[in-house]
């Protein structure tokens, strides 16, 4: 079973650019990933492209409305669409999601 999850989010003037492992069996192929990370008013939304490699970690560039505040929590949302086309003509389509509160910049630096 694919797991993901943020293992970093910083924020860049209007961009927070968030990013995390992706574990997946061989066979799995095709992925498409959403984030959207949401502080009382404000709102950031950014997705991956399509990418037929599972090997590096991924990375969304998240596009924000309102300014988020770093010592506040964010709430995080992702989800993945993983198409594995082992079989021509029969590809399968799997979909998980996942959630995690964060502050920015995540991890904290000491």
């Amino acid at each position: 079973m694919p797991r993901t999850q943020i293992t970093s989010a910083e924020l860049d003037g209007n961009v927070i650019r968030v990013s995390g492992p992706f574990d997946a069996a061989p066979t799995e192929v095709g992925l498409i990933l959403d984030v959207v990370l949401i502080q009382e008013g404000a709102y950031a939304h950014g997705h991956t492209s399509p990418k037929d490699s599972l090997a590096a970690d991924w990375v969304v560039e998240a596009d924000t409305v309102g300014a988020f505040d770093p010592d506040k929590p964010v709430q995080s949302f992702g989800s993945v669409l993983l198409i594995d086309l082992a079989e021509p003509g029969n590809a399968v389509h799997q979909d998980f999601a996942w959630s995690q509160v964060l502050t920015l910049p995540y991890p904290r630096k000491a």
